[in-house]
């Protein structure tokens, strides 16, 4: 089976999280400016980044391989923004999503990013998502 961490991982908070719909306020990609292409002020962001490199297990082709992803909540209400970064979090904590080995966060608390020159607050934090290499 193919791996797509981080759409697995938008496809997880959009079916769990009643607060994010994906392709409405929760993205599959890097922060993007409000009103492009269709992207709310008050939006998710997620994306991956890589991570440490792939371990072979012994005597298997078969490779352990980790990602970590990143995501980024905008809002223009700090309280909510924070919510929202906090229920991302509270999801990923011991979650089970079909394929991974494992999914935790790499964060206990979100991260306050402060705000852009319009006023809208950002939080961010980050997850990793563990798999065997097909």
């Amino acid at each position: 089976m193919s791996h797509t961490p981080t759409r697995d991982l938008v496809d997880h908070l959009s079916t769990n999280l009643a607060a994010l719909t994906s392709g409405t306020n929760l993205f599959d990609s890097q922060v993007r400016a409000p009103h492009t292409g269709g992207v709310p002020e008050d939006a998710v962001f997620v994306w991956g980044t890589g991570g440490p490199l792939p371990e072979r297990t012994m005597g298997e082709p078969d490779e352990v391989c980790r990602t970590v992803i990143h995501f980024r909540v905008r809002h223009q209400k700090a309280a909510t923004g924070l919510t929202w970064a906090r229920d991302i979090l509270e999801e990923i904590q011991g979650v089970a999503i079909a394929t991974y080995l494992d999914v935790y966060r790499l964060i206990a608390e979100p991260r306050a990013l402060g705000q852009d020159s319009d006023g809208r607050n950002y939080f961010g934090g980050e997850v990793m998502m563990v798999y065997i290499s097909d």
